[in-house]
């Protein structure tokens, strides 16, 4: 059993969607999933990469 401390205010549900609404905006919700998209993650890595090895050569 959890002991919540009489002080502590516990959020109501349109709270916690609104604390859900805030935290995604603030993370960009898209950059997480571009992140976790494996074959978009790996052209990123991949276009990095050819501007470094061009940075160099040139």
């Amino acid at each position: 059993m959890t002991h919540t401390p009489a002080d502590q205010h516990t959020p109501t549900p349109a709270e916690l969607r609104e604390q859900i609404e805030h935290t995604r905006n603030e993370l960009g919700v898209q950059d997480l999933a571009d992140r976790a998209d494996a074959k978009t993650r790996a052209q990123q890595i991949a276009d990095q990469l050819r501007d470094q090895a061009l940075a160099k050569a040139g």
